[in-house]
């Protein structure tokens, strides 16, 4: 056997073609990120899910939205004006909980794999002509991990009069 992995595997033209053939590959410039992925895709459950749920959190006015692992599942938590609303039952179970977790990750650039330490990450939400910041922190917990979106309007500093203080 060993004869037989000498013979084919073990050739110094095989080795050099193969040190050839990646030094004529240019290496990747470290300053050039890859194209992040599409925030709504034309497919995929689980994306469209969060798409959703994030644009419904949006439209009204939401700075926080929680997505927390419970025993019965994952419930929602939107923060409106400086008060906390939650809903009172889970939308989803704690196997899909986990595949919208994942897909906040993959969204932020943080790594999937990693689900026993804190992570921050952030991404763009593009709604119509404007853009939507969006900063994910992902906190494990006993149920699994929990993750806290803020979204941050891009549009600049509000008036007095929009802060609705009189």
């Amino acid at each position: 056997l060993s004869a037989i992995h000498f013979a084919y595997c073990g050739s110094e033209a095989q080795l050099g073609a193969s040190m050839q053939k990646l030094e004529e590959t240019p290496a990747p410039d470290p300053q050039i990120r890859s194209a992040p992925p599409e925030f709504r895709p034309a497919s995929g459950d689980v994306a469209q899910l969060l798409a959703s749920l994030i644009d419904y959190a949006i439209s009204r006015s939401a700075s926080d939205l929680h997505i927390l692992p419970l025993r019965d599942g994952s419930h929602v938590r939107m923060r409106v004006k400086g008060e906390l609303f939650s809903h009172e039952k889970a939308f989803c179970s704690l196997e899909n909980h986990a595949k919208i977790i994942s897909r906040l990750k993959v969204l932020a650039s943080l790594d999937v794999t990693q689900r026993a330490h804190p992570q921050d990450g952030s991404f763009v939400i593009p709604i119509q002509k404007e853009q939507v910041f969006a900063r994910l922190s992902v906190m494990p917990t006993v149920h699994g991990e929990k993750a806290v979106i803020r979204l941050m309007n891009t549009s600049g500093p509000l008036s007095i009069a929009a802060l609705g203080l009189d």
